[in-house]
């Protein structure tokens, strides 16, 4: 959504956020959530908490979104990294490779 919006600006519509995400017409994406170096992060949160049900809940949550992201969304093997798209200059086509679907 923020990657939409940095994109195309503060006229949300979600035919055109949907077309844009299915299509992959971003030219740089960052994703910043949907990274595994915030992993470490994350379990240590819970464990401080006490392992608080809901930051527990929302943390499982969270690992299963990204892993079937990482999945089903055909990214480069890497592209779940937020290091390595830096790296890349958060280019959307090389983290996002088109494949037919």
């Amino acid at each position: 959504m923020l990657d939409y919006l940095r994109e195309y600006g503060f006229r949300l519509n979600l035919r055109e956020l949907f077309h844009a995400s299915y299509e992959r017409t971003f030219k740089r994406t960052f994703l910043v959530l949907h990274a595994w170096e915030w992993t470490p992060l994350v379990i240590a949160a819970v464990w401080w908490s006490g392992a608080n049900p809901w930051l527990a809940g929302a943390a499982i949550g969270w690992f299963q979104h990204l892993l079937a992201d990482q999945l089903v969304n055909t990214p480069n093997k890497w592209a779940y990294s937020i290091i390595w798209r830096w790296r890349h200059g958060f280019d959307h086509k090389v983290s996002f490779p088109f494949h037919e679907r």
